[in-house]
């Protein structure tokens, strides 16, 4: 049986993509979605209409300084009924934004079911590029995503820089706001490491996958390429749980982290869902041939792993990892007509980890950036083409310059909204010349791979103030 690793050229006739995620259920454990063919792939995803919103070559207009608030604007979108002491519990930021963005300040209240383009209607925005004096670039928004989708937060962040804050206290988001204060007011600094960490499980074609298509060359490229950063890895075997307690709070802890893992799974009603779900697993699980019980807490990181004591300040996360940023109520790659969408959550739920690392005391992390619903290799593999790091590694190289974070993460969506652009041609095509659509998938990249990359490319979330730089010293920022 072949596997598609990347290597390279097409997706070949027997081929099978890999996908990212392990279902922890209470009588054993296994792959969320095993290995599928293409053909398989797309009888189960079906079609769909088209995607949008369409690509967007360069959000802003080229005579504005995206990393100056006081030409791109910041701004705070509310969740409809918030409770009034998360905005008191926000106000050291909010303060610090409004002195920083001056007149392209604002604050915006949802709606409840507000649509993306009924929102920029109300606010007379445009779609692209983006009028700061309107709606600005940077745009917080707070609150649950049952009350401000995650729908609205990946259309808006198309074309603008867009964080969220979800937490289930007003102490969590006062802990947040004062941490990112004291990082940019009073000084507090991470040595300039990257920290990658990337796990590889035994007979598992997944991390296998990342580690030598995304981590290594990525941490070989960045070494080669920025002299002034450390490039840290841990990968294989090494990439255990304890390691990775290290680099959050402990004595390894880097300005950035990049970590490369399954993200764990449980099952709507599961206990563990609402602590557990979006849990990376590390090195010390055996994989899936030799492990099929219930994963035990002991081979993955949870919210409940890191400590009030340990010390986060300053830390940027990324978590190439399923459900590491949140998951929907609804799976996004069930597409098949005539066939009810599969429930993962109760609701739209963050990730408690995530969450945790925002939200702790004794010093929380400036920002998240994670994955809603399944991650898949598409990231960073593609078929014809091989490996492409360039929007990681562009993301990575912007922020290690001295670029916001929302700013730096541009080329996600770009990828996104290239390849939805590449899918809607496609199927408005096949919708006026049917004979040009393909049985399966085609060397030439069919449907259900494209449905498979639009979907991953969108489901990367930010989480915390987009606003916010790597916390290593003002000399190299713009």
């Amino acid at each position: 049986m072949k596997t598609h690793g990347g290597m390279g050229g097409g997706l070949e006739d027997g081929a099978r993509l890999v996908f990212n995620g392990v279902l922890n259920r209470g009588d054993g454990s296994g792959y969320l979605l095993a290995p599928r063919t293409p053909q398989e792939l797309l009888a189960e995803i079906g079609g769909g209409e088209p995607p949008s919103p369409p690509t967007v070559p360069r959000p802003l207009p080229s005579y504005i300084d995206a990393n100056d608030l006081a030409k791109a604007g910041w701004g705070v979108i509310w969740a409809p009924g918030l409770d009034p002491r998360v905005k008191e519990a926000l106000e050291p930021l909010l303060a610090l934004r409004q002195r920083e963005a001056g007149p392209l300040y604002r604050e915006v209240e949802a709606r409840p079911g507000e649509t993306f383009f009924q929102l920029l209607k109300r606010l007379g925005a445009s779609v692209a590029p983006v009028d700061p004096k309107r709606l600005p670039y940077y745009l917080l928004v707070v609150g649950e995503p049952a009350e401000v989708p995650f729908e609205l937060q990946y259309q808006l962040d198309v074309a603008h820089a867009v964080g969220r804050l979800c937490f289930a206290t007003p102490e969590e988001y006062g802990r947040y706001a004062l941490g990112v204060v004291a990082v940019e007011e009073n000084g507090v600094r991470r040595p300039r490491r990257l920290g990658i960490f990337a796990v590889q499980n035994q007979d598992d074609w997944a991390t296998l996958s990342c580690r030598e298509h995304l981590a290594t060359p990525l941490a070989e490229s960045l070494r080669r390429e920025v002299q002034d950063w450390e490039v840290d890895s841990c990968l294989g075997s090494e990439a255990t749980k304890a390691r990775l307690r290290q680099h959050l709070g402990g004595e390894a802890t880097p300005a950035m982290l990049l970590t490369c893992s399954h993200g764990l799974m449980y099952q709507v009603g599961d206990p563990l869902q609402p602590t557990d779900q979006g849990g990376l697993i590390c090195a010390d699980w055996p994989g899936p041939e030799r492990w099929k019980e219930r994963l035990p807490t002991e081979q993955y990181l949870a919210a409940r792993d890191i400590a009030d004591t340990d010390d986060l300040s300053g830390l940027i996360s990324f978590q190439f990892a399923c459900f590491s940023a949140g998951t929907p109520e609804r799976d996004s790659f069930s597409r098949a007509r005539g066939s009810a969408v599969a429930r993962l959550a109760a609701r739209d739920m963050m990730a408690p980890l995530a969450q945790r690392l925002l939200g702790k005391p004794g010093g929380s992390a400036l920002a998240v950036v994670g994955h809603v619903d399944q991650v898949f290799e598409a990231s960073y593999l593609w078929p014809g083409v091989g490996r492409q790091l360039e929007t990681f590694e562009a993301c990575l190289r912007g922020l290690m310059a001295g670029e916001r974070l929302g700013l730096a993460l541009e080329p996600f969506g770009h990828r996104h909204a290239t390849i939805a652009t590449f899918l809607t041609e496609l199927l408005e095509q096949w919708r006026r010349q049917p004979e040009t659509r393909p049985v399966g998938v085609s060397d030439a990249l069919g449907e259900a791979f494209l449905w498979l990359a639009h979907n991953d490319a969108r489901g990367y979330l930010l989480l915390g103030d987009p606003a916010v730089r790597p916390a290593v010293g003002r000399d190299t920022l713009f």
